[in-house]
């Protein structure tokens, strides 16, 4: 009878342990994953090398580069306005909403040749 006690003691221990362990790798997991896919949003919407939002417009009779929404440049091209068309230099005031670096760069060289 002690025999029977002390292994249903032990079982229920081990019982107790195991469901505990179990517990603790849930509760971890589920913080790896919420963790992981709070990184995922992140990079959604945070602009990637390849998706990055850009305005191009003139700034003090220069050709700017404008992170959206910004108000200060981060490049200035040597590109002086009043030597480009008349039509570039209209879009340049209104401002050309870029998507991508490499749509950056050809822009770029298109208003300096």
């Amino acid at each position: 009878m002690k025999k029977i006690k002390k292994s249903l003691k032990f079982s229920i221990i081990f019982l107790l342990f195991s469901l505990a362990f179990f517990l603790i790798i849930f509760i971890i997991s589920s913080k790896n994953i919420k963790n992981h896919q709070d990184e995922s949003h992140k990079e959604y919407n945070t602009p990637s090398e390849n998706s990055l939002s850009y305005i191009v417009k003139d700034f003090n009779g220069n050709v700017a580069v404008f992170d959206m929404g910004s108000e200060t440049p981060i490049q200035i091209t040597e590109v002086h306005t009043n030597n480009l068309p008349t039509s570039d230099q209209k879009m340049l005031q209104q401002g050309i909403i870029v998507k991508s670096r490499s749509e950056l760069h050809s822009i770029l060289e298109d208003l300096d040749n």
